[in-house]
């Protein structure tokens, strides 16, 4: 039997929904591979790599090939410290 969800407010009259134990641990585990992935495409952008300035399927190919090596050896300089 599911339960329903309880609706209360916070201070800044927000509404806030109660979950229930396996809402909340589904939502725990999206929320880890959410945030890695938004994390990444963050870094990205923060290094200019989601402007794509090339004609032709092979050239955008080895742009976003080069950028993903890039963001790869940042990160492992950013663990190596």
């Amino acid at each position: 039997m599911k339960k329903t969800a309880r609706t209360s407010f916070n201070s800044s009259q927000r509404a806030v929904i109660a979950l229930s134990e396996e809402e909340h641990a589904t939502n725990k585990l999206r929320s880890r591979i959410r945030v890695r992935c938004e994390h990444v495409f963050g870094r990205m952008s923060q290094m200019a790599m989601d402007q794509l300035r090339t004609i032709g399927l092979v050239r955008a190919k080895q742009h976003n090939a080069l950028c993903n090596l890039v963001y790869n050896m940042d990160r492992y300089a950013f663990l190596r410290r």
